[in-house]
Order: C-alpha cells, then structure tokens, then sequence
C-alpha cells in the first residue's frame, strides 16, 4: 500500500511539473503571438494575426499598457491586418483596452480594420469619433514621422 502511495505522489509530482511547464510555455507562446514592437521614441507597434479569445486579449491589453507606461509611448498603432475575426464580446473588451491607453496619455491608432471588424467595434459601446484609425500600418508609421517633425 506504502509503495502504491508512493508511485501515485511521484506521479501527481511529474504531472504538476508537466502542467507548470506547459503553463510557462502557453505565457510565452501568448506574447510572442502579439508581440509589442518599438519602432521609434514614443511609438509602438502592435500586429495582431489570427484571432483573439479572451485570454489572448487580456494578455494582449496587459503587456500593452505595460509598455506604454515602460517606454513612456505616446502612440501605440494597432495593425489589426491579420486579425480573422473579432466577435461582439471581444469587440467590447478590445475597445476598452484602447480607452485604457488613451489614459495613460498614449494615442490608439487602429489600422488595418476590414469590414467584419468595422461591424463590431461599431457595435461596441466606444466613441469612435476619439478613435483615430487609418487604411495601414504604412499610412500610419507616415503620419507619425509627419507629427513628429512639427
């Protein structure tokens, strides 16, 4: 009996160090699917591919701000170019990670959106008129040399 215990707690020990692993690799994998992209002083860069599911987002928003507040951005441009699809319930929630940055003084700028997005984040309960959003990231990166040399 003494030895059965045994072989079940070594067993429960090597599946926890297998889910703590699996766990570290989930976190790390999760960034490097939304990395944050310094591009110049101030100015971030956000790419966004395939889709987003709360976790992602969450974790997504986390870093984000987080950035912002390291690297003292005061532009955070979010290419949404390779997002697949972003349902009702994540539109709500990305929207307020956006309200989230524009508090901390950093200026969202959404590029990139196509029509299956547009429809949601129009659904969602943001103020789009403080959205600034262009055709592409190209667009965006321009406008943002421009704002900086005045």
């Amino acid at each position: 009996m003494q030895d059965r215990t045994r072989e079940l707690e070594a067993e429960r020990a090597s599946l926890q160090q297998a889910l703590d692993e699996l766990s570290a690799m989930s976190t790390t994998v999760a960034r490097l699917t939304t990395p944050i992209i310094p591009i110049s002083a101030g100015v971030v860069v956000v790419p966004i591919i395939g889709s987003l599911d709360a976790n992602r987002l969450e974790r997504m928003q986390v870093d984000m701000l987080e950035q912002v507040a390291v690297q003292r951005a005061h532009t955070v441009i979010i290419d949404v170019t390779g997002l697949d699809r972003l349902d009702a319930s994540m539109a709500s929630s990305f929207t307020q990670g956006l309200e989230a940055l524009m508090l901390l003084g950093a200026r969202p700028i959404l590029v990139g959106v196509h029509p299956d997005i547009a429809q949601h984040l129009v659904l969602s309960d943001i103020d789009l008129h403080t959205l600034e959003t262009l055709p592409d990231l190209q667009a965006a990166v321009m406008q943002t040399i421009q704002r900086s040399r005045r």
